[in-house]
């Protein structure tokens, strides 16, 4: 048995060598976006510019209750005002903002269809 015990703690602290070369990855660009990809480049190249990436901008609305229909109508209003913004040079707020990949799983689906997986 001790024969055994023997070659069982070599095999674990050969294996533990592995730990010194552990990289535990948290960022979600080299997790989940090809590197090859547009948005992966044109992401590499934000970050580059402005540091973090994207400018957060952020817009109050004031009101009793922000939750009434007027005041939804008009935070709506806002919304398209700027979405319909266009620069003397034809870009639009869709060429410029900054959008979260998402992940796409087969498990998030809801099609009742079984043959599609993804």
């Amino acid at each position: 048995p001790w024969t055994t015990i023997g070659i069982c703690w070599l095999i674990v602290i050969l294996s533990a060598f592995g730990f010194f070369r552990f990289h535990q990855e948290k960022n979600p660009m080299k997790l989940w976006v090809p590197a090859q990809s547009d948005f992966y480049h044109d992401t590499n190249w934000l970050m580059s510019k402005f540091q973090n990436g994207f400018r957060l901008e952020s817009v109050l609305f004031e009101a009793p209750d922000v939750l009434t229909p007027e005041v939804l109508k008009e935070i709506l209003g806002v919304d398209r005002k700027i979405k319909s913004i266009v620069t003397s040079d034809g870009v639009t707020w869709e060429d410029i903002c900054f959008k979260i990949p998402e992940v796409d799983s087969s498990l998030e689906h809801k099609s009742t269809d079984k043959t599609i997986l993804c």
